[in-house]
């Protein structure tokens, strides 16, 4: 079975000066074969003066870009065609003074913060790795690290004993320090107070669309570190902007929403672990009746550039190692690759077309379509409306839900001050997550208090 151009192979009918354009693209990313005396659907033609090429190739190739691929006559077919192995060098390679880099199938002259990216990361340098001049402690949140810790105990990916330090020392445990003893970028993204400040682009922006791209209802804006962002985002989707449909299995009620809340999230993560904060535009999510798109400026590795490699088992690579880590630990994300298949899980769980990934030199595009049941309880809705008309209506209809919940908490307190999370969710039928952050909601509002430890404590009404 004959192999298409890719991030990693290239044909081309016969030799040319220009072909040591894409050999720099190959060294620049992750390396790749060059094959000489095939055509771009990769039929074999053949070449005439194979042992020339044997020698003209080494030499341009050294004279020109001082590397050294193997460069091997191969026997295609009964015909003679040139193969030339190209490793990614550590360094970046230019040619004539001009960048290249492998994209897909196409290669692409870079320059600019795009050369730059290529540097950092040929030197192992990231964005989110370089250290700040002027972040201090006591711009890193207490609250978010606490919120932190709470996530890492309960997914047991650190030990409660190695949670007990101060900020400075997690900080460092979390390899947010470098080694000049400055708080990486990466801490300022996950924990500061007002990341904004610093990274324009770190928020994430939501709009709720009704027939057609042009025609935006209302839209919001979260911000805040990247640790809250996540369940932030999700409450507001699932509170605002989609719509549970109601239908029967027997005498029990289910609502039914368009999609996997597990599974978006896991969508939603990938997003902010994969995202270049060095480009300054959000996170962005675009909400219809019966589908969600999100979009992010990042990148996933060169060899996941298709939905199709996604989706089959691979290894865990993200953009942002170090940022990637933090989640980890806190149990948002999994290891070893294993969100595709979280992600598959939840579209078991409600039939449909899994996530669509678009990915291209812009960034990475999903689109979720609602389930099939949902769609059918769409078609066949006509008293029920899929979501408020105007931004009014809609931000009333939400503080009065929130405010329903905050009494029902209190109520379920008021009978057991011991009560856990894990427990008022259950009562409530609500996510842990969703309760968590609505009862970090209410701490902060001065209605209620949690006094002692985290897993051995009681609750206090204060107002």
């Amino acid at each position: 079975m004959k192999k298409l151009e890719n991030q990693n192979i290239e044909y081309k009918q016969s030799w040319h000066d220009e072909c040591l354009k894409w050999i720099c693209g190959f060294a620049n990313s992750d390396g790749g074969k060059i094959y000489i005396g095939m055509d771009d659907k990769g039929n074999v033609i053949g070449i005439d003066n194979p042992k020339d090429l044997l020698e003209i190739i080494p030499n341009k190739i050294a004279d020109t870009m001082t590397i050294l691929p193997k460069v091997n006559l191969i026997k295609k077919n009964r015909k003679d065609v040139i193969e030339i192995i190209v490793d990614s060098y550590f360094s970046p390679v230019s040619y004539k003074g001009k960048y290249y880099r492998r994209v897909g199938a196409t290669n692409r002259e870079v320059d600019g913060n795009e050369l730059k990216k290529i540097f950092d990361k040929k030197y192992n340098i990231d964005y989110v790795d370089f250290g700040m001049d002027n972040i201090k402690l006591n711009d890193i949140d207490s609250r978010v690290i606490d919120i932190f810790k709470e996530n890492a105990i309960r997914s047991k990916r650190m030990k409660k004993s190695d949670l007990q330090c101060s900020k400075k020392d997690l900080l460092e445990k979390l390899n947010l320090v470098n080694d000049e003893g400055k708080i990486k970028r990466a801490a300022v993204l996950l924990f500061s107070k007002e990341p904004q400040k610093y990274f324009l682009n770190s928020h994430i922006k939501i709009g709720y669309f009704d027939k057609n791209d042009a025609d935006l209802k209302f839209q919001d804006e979260i911000y805040g570190s990247l640790i809250t962002q996540v369940d932030d985002t999700m409450d507001l989707l699932f509170i605002k902007y989609l719509k549970g449909l109601i239908y029967y299995k027997g005498v029990q009620r289910i609502d039914q929403y368009p999609i996997d809340r597990d599974a978006f999230r896991e969508i939603l993560v990938n997003a902010i672990v994969h995202k270049d904060y060095s480009i300054k535009n959000p996170i962005q999510i675009s909400v219809y009746k019966d589908k969600i798109y999100i979009f992010n400026v990042g990148h996933f590795p060169s060899k996941l550039n298709t939905e199709v490699a996604l989706y089959k088992k691979h290894s865990s690579k993200p953009y942002n190692p170090t940022i990637a880590n933090v989640f980890y630990k806190a149990g948002f994300i999994e290891g070893w690759g294993r969100g595709f298949e979280k992600i598959m899980d939840g579209v078991r769980r409600n039939p449909g077309n899994r996530p669509k990934y678009d990915i291209d030199d812009e960034g990475v595009m999903v689109l979720y379509e609602a389930c099939k049941q949902y769609k059918k309880l769409l078609a066949e809705d006509t008293t029920q409306t899929t979501t408020q008309t105007a931004t009014q209506t809609t931000t009333q209809t939400v503080a009065q839900t929130k405010e329903e919940l905050s009494s029902k908490i209190i109520d379920i307190i008021k009978h057991n001050k011991h009560v856990t999370l894990k427990e008022i969710a259950e009562k409530l039928n609500k996510s842990r997550d969703g309760i968590k952050y609505h009862i970090t909601k209410m701490q902060k509002a001065g209605k209620i208090r949690h006094i002692g430890k985290v897993n051995d404590g009681y609750w206090d009404i204060i107002n």
